[in-house]
């Protein structure tokens, strides 16, 4: 599965069909790797949290790519 990230997401989090989640940085996301369920785009600071999306991941990592100046449409 090729992941497509937002360009301003700093973390993700992994939300297992069991209910379990994990928490990782943008550049830990590898960790994932082996397990299905539903990761969550953030962009954690120290005084907010935004949450910038969501997409099902089935495990399976082939790349990561990012969505920088591609959302934008004329």
């Amino acid at each position: 599965m090729v992941l497509i990230r937002p360009h301003k997401a700093t973390h993700a989090v992994l939300t297992t069909e069991d209910g379990k989640k994990a928490a990782v940085a943008i550049a830990d996301l590898d960790t994932l790797e082996g397990v299905a369920g539903t990761i969550t785009w953030m962009r954690l600071s120290n005084k907010e949290r935004e949450i910038l999306g969501t997409v099902q991941f089935d495990g399976q990592i082939e790349e990561i790519q990012s969505d920088y100046r591609k959302r934008k449409t004329k």
